[in-house]
């Protein structure tokens, strides 16, 4: 067998998936290919071996979600928009670009985690749910829907949901060059207001949405480290005095009213990634290039492309004599 030379070209087919390659992506150390439905993880030699120690090492891939991909909201408005974003308002003159994805690639995992739980929980209360209206013998006990493990899937959903948020408030850090807690929007906030103004709309961004996140990022404390006055209490079907079946539901005690885990869930994920998309796209307009203005626009709903539904758009406003300054060019362009 010929040993492989890792610096010739190599070929990897990639039959999993819907269609074909939508994007190619490095961050960090990370290359990814995107498919609608999947993503792969390629590693080179350079990554596997960056001394060069072995000539012959050979690159691999690995299928990293076979159900996800760039046609998923969080794939697309958290990580390929942000990527698409940084290019063309060409915000790597001010930061490093490579690590900024790699933060967003972070929280796009933990939110794709507490996706799937959402995903998973809120179908299996709907089955049970359904499979419980459908008994009608009267002259027979109904019996009681119950979901298993329901406190350690909550549990995981809030994990994730506060790790998403924790690494995303590093990308402050990034930008700023602070030193704040990844879950102190508190005082991330209290900077921007400083740095940028509380008229810039980064800050209120912030105003508007800290007190639902520092109370997302308290559920999780709730569950990790239940106190007298902080738990979050977790309750299973349970059927009322009225005869009405109640769904599961969570209530943050003392300080949040009761809800259904099957409405609020959906609610949470939503409102997290329309934070992080939001503030990302603020956060690289502070980081944009000086040369040109820029037009941001989003796309609307039916408009989407729905292999890879980016939201946001950034294009540079080029002025007419730029180029000729540039170039030395006289005269007008035909």
């Amino acid at each position: 067998m010929t040993a492989f030379d890792r610096n010739q070209a190599f070929s990897m087919e990639m039959k999993e998936g819907t269609g074909g390659l939508i994007k190619m992506l490095a961050s960090g150390d990370v290359f990814e290919i995107f498919k609608e439905d999947c993503i792969f993880q390629v590693v080179t030699p350079e990554m596997i071996d960056p001394e060069c120690i072995n000539p012959n090492i050979r690159p691999y891939r690995k299928l990293l979600h076979s159900d996800i991909g760039a046609a998923n909201c969080i794939v697309a408005r958290i990580y390929l928009q942000a990527n698409e974003l940084s290019e063309m308002l060409f915000v790597s003159k001010k930061i490093d670009t490579k690590q900024l994805l790699t933060i967003l690639r972070e929280c796009r995992d933990t939110l794709i985690d507490a996706y799937k739980i959402t995903g998973s929980l809120c179908c299996e209360i709907m089955e049970q749910t359904d499979k419980y209206l459908s008994q009608n013998e009267p002259s027979q006990a109904p019996i009681i829907p119950h979901i298993e493990n329901l406190v350690n899937k909550v549990s995981n959903f809030t994990v994730s949901i506060k790790r998403c948020l924790q690494t995303f408030g590093t990308l402050f850090n990034l930008i700023f060059k602070t030193s704040f807690q990844g879950h102190r929007f508190d005082k991330i906030h209290l900077y921007i207001n400083e740095e940028l103004g509380c008229e810039h709309p980064l800050a209120q961004l912030l105003e508007r949405n800290g007190g639902t996140l520092a109370n997302i990022i308290n559920m999780r404390n709730a569950v990790e480290h239940p106190k007298k006055n902080n738990k979050l209490v977790i309750t299973n079907y349970e059927m009322q005095a009225n005869g009405v079946l109640a769904q599961p539901t969570w209530h943050h005690y003392p300080h949040g009213e009761m809800g259904s885990i099957s409405f609020d869930m959906p609610q949470v994920l939503e409102l997290v990634i329309a934070f992080i998309e939001a503030a990302t796209t603020h956060l690289l307009l502070t980081q944009a290039s000086g040369d040109f203005e820029y037009g941001i626009s989003i796309v609307e709903e039916e408009n989407l492309d729905l292999s890879c539904p980016i939201r946001i758009k950034a294009t540079p406003i080029i002025p007419d004599n730029w180029l000729k300054s540039k170039r030395g060019i006289k005269g007008t362009p035909s």
